[in-house]
């Protein structure tokens, strides 16, 4: 319990690590040894569990029934490992597909703004002290906490909208076009964002909240029936219609040029999935966590791929839940984000709930063109709005209610006697008081 409650408490310099060793891939040395980003990630994954093990009340069957199935792939792939590269593979992608053991963490408002709060104040930081060994691409992956605000700008005070423009400002500062689901991500979170100075027409917001979301969640079913009957390609005619036009400089430790960002380098890939996964037979439950899928384009660059050809990860996000889990973890994959719709876009009581629930929508979709399968702060974040829709504490909330937690994810210096900024903060703080009341009741049972 001692042990614990220390990791608790350190919480905060955990996840910036964990930020750190989710752009070491694209830093120009490895400062981070192996072991460390191991005992890190462990030790987060124990702070989640301890939480998920405690408060059985907060708990989802649908994600009790996706982590069960996750245990069972990780132990179908202790015997299907072949060696050293395949166990490696099975702790890494088991470290992954354990996240959801967070949803009941950050179930509780008050822990969500524990993880918030820090790195919206801390991530520009990071950029800058690590700096001389980042790529663009590192440095933009180090910002992977900032669509949280940006989907909230409307919602937030005065003052937390000013840090909010400058983080935007800072963002554009650091970056390039080169990263394009970076800029899709913040991008999609501020233009839906933007949607909420139409909430005078509630009723217009609700119904178009709606249809974003039914859209999110019927276009990739549709591209991929049209790809599967060999009728349309959605990359390849993005391809033809942009490639060769939308230049941006690409650059690297090795080199400095012009890339075109509007490049098919999907199409391959989910040819080379499905084409694995019928040729070895894992269509229903997938690879295990140690295999990953045949791939003749990659299979020259990777000491794992030389023997047999595979490739333990793609850049497609529900590709790799595929190839691990099949189409039975794709399809509880897939069921957790859209009961997360449905939850905060019908049973809230806030339209920045039923932001969230759009929201969640959209990093399904994305996830059909890319989202990493690795340890970082941008499958935290994908976890922890989850998690927020489903959280009855969070469903309970109305608007006010919910700007006052929003508050809760600045750091605030009050530098005027402000009778209305003080009382928002008494607010907000009997609310972290109730919920730490509620946690010193179970704290007993706590590992």
């Amino acid at each position: 319990m001692a042990f614990y409650k220390i990791i608790e408490r350190f919480l905060t310099p955990l996840l910036l690590l964990v930020v750190c060793f989710g752009a070491q891939q694209w830093y120009t040395m490895h400062i981070i040894p192996p072991f460390v980003f191991y005992s890190v990630s462990i030790f987060v994954l124990y702070l989640f569990a301890g939480y998920f093990l405690t408060h059985r009340a907060q708990r989802s069957r649908l994600i009790n029934l996706y982590l069960l199935f996750v245990l069972i792939s990780a132990v179908r792939g202790v015997f299907m490992a072949e060696g050293y590269y395949d166990y490696k593979s099975l702790v890494q992608n088991l470290l992954v597909y354990l996240l959801p053991l967070s949803t009941v963490f950050f179930a509780d408002p008050g822990n969500v703004k524990k993880v918030v709060r820090p790195l919206i104040l801390f991530s520009p930081f990071l950029v800058l002290l690590l700096w001389p060994i980042s790529t663009v691409e590192a440095r933009m992956r180090l910002l992977f906490i900032l669509p949280f605000p940006l989907l909230f700008f409307i919602s937030t005070d005065t003052k937390n909208k000013v840090m909010v423009i400058l983080l935007i400002i800072f963002f554009f500062l650091v970056s390039t076009l080169e990263s394009r689901a970076t800029f899709i991500r913040c991008g999609t979170a501020f233009v839906l964002g933007l949607l909420m100075v139409l909430r005078f027409w509630s009723k217009i917001l609700h119904y178009v909240f709606h249809a974003l979301t039914l859209a999110l969640y019927l276009t990739p079913f549709v591209f991929l029936v049209l790809g599967v009957t060999q009728n349309f390609f959605i990359f390849e005619e993005i391809e033809d219609v942009f490639g060769g036009q939308v230049y941006v400089r690409a650059t690297n430790n090795e080199y400095s040029d012009y890339e075109d960002i509007s490049s098919d380098t999907r199409t391959f890939v989910y040819i080379e999935t499905v084409n694995s996964a019928y040729k070895n037979n894992y269509v229903i439950l997938g690879h295990s966590l140690s295999r990953g899928y045949d791939s003749p384009s990659f299979s020259s660059a990777d000491t794992q791929n030389t023997i047999r050809g595979e490739r333990p990860l793609s850049e497609v996000g529900i590709l790799n839940v595929f190839t691990h889990m099949g189409l039975v973890g794709g399809i509880l994959y897939t069921l957790i984000f859209m009961v997360g719709s449905f939850l905060a876009l019908n049973r809230s009581r806030s339209l920045e709930m039923r932001l969230l629930g759009v929201w969640i929508a959209f990093r399904w979709f994305l996830s059909w063109f890319e989202e990493f399968t690795t340890f970082d702060l941008n499958q935290i974040t994908i976890w922890m709005t989850i998690a927020m829709c489903y959280s009855s504490s969070f469903l309970k909330m109305d608007s006010k209610q919910f700007k006052l937690f929003l508050q809760g994810c600045f750091y605030r210096i009050v530098l005027i006697d402000d009778e209305n900024v003080a009382h928002m903060i008494e607010e907000s703080e009997e609310l972290e008081e109730e919920s730490a009341a509620r946690e010193d009741n179970e704290e007993e049972l706590l590992p």
